[in-house]
């Protein structure tokens, strides 16, 4: 016998996601939040896939009235404007809205471009890039590593995260 799991339309991905990653997540807010008087989760913004780890924000926005943050590909905008396409931000799906996305609960969809990603791929995953954060730009060898762990998908949340915190107007 042979099972074939969707991780498009099964809710143990989404109750997976709202259950561990959520309480995860809320630990590590909770632990910030004693280093850091008056800190406030404002969102939790994630690219869709298959929408089991936007799950994490249905169980944020419960815990502290984070808004919903889902990310998607401007070369695809299938939340923003019905729309479809190819891109290149790997891992975050695209051209259908997943069967256990809560959209409902989806306060901001936010458009970011594979041309970003790609060029911040390039800075931050090959030895070029390495030499113009290291050498131009004045980072250091550390810093520069770290950077390395960043893929497609994680530098479109993070941009994605930037593009909303200068919407909501929440930064110097």
């Amino acid at each position: 016998d042979t099972i074939i799991f969707n991780q498009f339309r099964e809710f143990g991905n989404h109750l997976g996601h709202w259950l561990c990653t959520g309480r995860a997540l809320e630990h590590v807010y909770e632990h910030a939040r004693t280093k850091r008087a008056g800190l406030r989760l404002r969102a939790f913004v994630s690219a869709t896939g298959s929408a089991g780890t936007i799950a994490a924000g249905d169980h944020l926005k419960e815990a502290f009235g984070a808004s919903i943050v889902a990310v998607e590909a401007q070369q695809c905008p299938t939340l923003l404007y019905n729309g479809f396409g190819e891109h290149n931000i790997q891992g975050i799906g695209d051209k259908h809205v997943p069967f256990i996305h809560n959209v409902h609960n989806t306060d901001f969809v936010v458009g970011i471009s594979d041309r970003s990603t790609d060029s911040l791929d390039l800075l931050f995953n090959h030895p070029e890039g390495h030499g113009y954060l290291r050498d131009r730009r004045g980072l250091s060898e550390a810093q520069v590593r770290a950077l390395s762990g960043f893929g497609f998908s994680g530098i479109a949340n993070v941009l994605a995260a930037i593009k909303l915190a200068r919407y909501l107007d929440l930064g110097p």
